[in-house]
C-alpha cells in the first residue's frame, strides 16, 4: 500500500519536462531509495521509450546476450525474463537463440507489459506468458524454471540485492544469468553515478548468501551505455527441491500456495485469495489480493 496519494499527472508533467523521475519520487514517497512503489510508477511513465530507441547497437547487444546464455542453459525448456519491460530484450535474445521451449517474462509495470506483448508478437513467431510481479516476491513456485535471467532489472534496486537473489534462486532450477552493473569493477566515475542513481552493488555478496553458486562474470563487449557497462554472472542456484506440479508455475505471492487459472483470474483454493488478469495479464502481486471466499 502506498504511503500516501501521489498525483500521477502532476509527476507524469515533470517526467514529460525531463525531470528525474525516481529522484521526485524519491522526495514525494520521503524516502532515499527506490521503493518498489517509485519503480513501478518510473518505469510506467517511460512506457514505450525503450521500443522507441530500439537501435543497431542494441542488437549487438541482444545478440551477445545470446551468445553467453547459448554456452549456459543447455536442453532447457522453460525460461524466464525477470524484470522484463517492454520485452525488447527478450524478444531479441529468444530471436537469436533460435529458443523453441515456453517463454515467461515478469514486470512490475502493466502499462510495459501490455505493450511488450505487442512487440514482442511482432519481432517473434513465439508465444510468451506474462505477468506483474515484484521482484522481492516473484510469485512463481520454488525450482519450476529451468533458466531465469535479467537485463539491468536488478539494478535500480540497492539495498534489496538480498531478498532479490533469495527469490531468482528459489525459483530456478538450472541457471541464473544476470545481464547488470558491476559496481565494484566500475571507474570512480561509474560509481559515483551509481551512488547518484542508488544501483545495486555487491552482487557477489547478495549470491553467495541467496545460497546460489557464482560461476563466472563476464564484461560484455556490446554494452550499450559506456558509462553503464554490462556484466553477465552466471550462477547455479544450489539447493532443488522440484516442484510437484511442473505444467502450473504460478503461486500465490501472500501464502506460497499453488494459483488455478479460473475464467477471470488466477486463485489460490488454500489461502482464498484471488488475483484479477487484466487484458490477458494476471497481476500477481500481493496487494493486488482479492479476498473470494465463495470462488466456485
Amino acid at each position: 500500500m502506498r504511503k500516501k496519494k501521489i498525483d500521477l499527472a502532476s509527476i507524469k508533467s515533470k517526467y514529460d519536462e525531463g525531470v528525474n523521475i525516481m529522484q521526485e519520487l524519491q522526495k514525494e514517497f520521503e524516502v532515499d531509495y527506490n521503493s518498489p512503489e517509485i519503480i513501478e510508477i518510473a518505469y510506467d511513465m517511460q512506457t514505450g521509450s525503450y521500443i522507441e530507441n530500439v537501435n543497431d547497437a542494441h542488437i549487438l547487444y541482444f545478440n551477445e546476450c545470446a551468445d553467453i546464455m547459448a554456452k549456459h542453459i543447455g536442453k532447457a525448456t522453460t525460461m524466464l525474463d525477470a524484470g522484463a519491460g517492454e520485452l525488447t530484450t527478450t524478444s531479441g535474445i529468444v530471436n537469436s537463440l533460435k529458443f523453441e521451449g515456453q517463454m515467461y517474462a515478469f514486470d512490475i509495470s502493466w502499462s510495459r507489459l501490455y505493450i511488450g506483448q505487442k512487440y514482442f508478437k511482432k519481432k517473434t513467431n513465439k508465444n510468451i506468458n506474462v505477468f506483474i510481479a515484484d521482484l522481492k516476491n516473484i510469485p512463481v513456485l520454488d525450482n519450476s524454471i529451468d533458466v531465469v535471467y535479467t537485463n539491468h532489472a536488478l539494478e535500480p534496486n540497492r539495498g534489496f540485492e538480498d531478498d532479490i537473489l533469495k527469490q531468482l534462486c528459489r525459483i530456478a532450477k538450472e541457471k541464473i544469468i544476470l545481464f547488470e552493473p558491476y559496481y565494484e569493477a566500475g571507474s570512480e566515475e561509474i560509481k559515483k553515478r551509481m551512488d547518484s542513481h542508488n544501483y545495486v552493488r555487491d552482487l557477489e555478496g547478495a549470491i553467495s548468501r541467496a545460497g546460489g553458486k557464482l560461476e563466472e562474470i563476464i564484461k560484455l563487449e556490446n554494452s550499450v551505455n559506456s558509462v553503464n557497462p554490462t556484466y553477465a554472472f552466471i550462477i547455479s542456484p544450489t539447493s532443488i527441491v522440484y516442484s510437484k506440479n511442473q505444467e502450473n508455475k504460478y503461486r500465490c505471492p501472500v501464502s506460497g500456495y499453488e494459483l488455478t487459472k479460473l475464467d477471470s483470474c488466477y486463485y489460490s483454493y488454500e489461502s482464498l485469495l484471488a488475483y484479477p488478469i487484466i487484458e490477458n495479464i494476471p497481476v500477481l502481486k500481493s496487494d493486488s489480493a482479492i479476498i473470494a471466499s465463495k470462488m466456485d
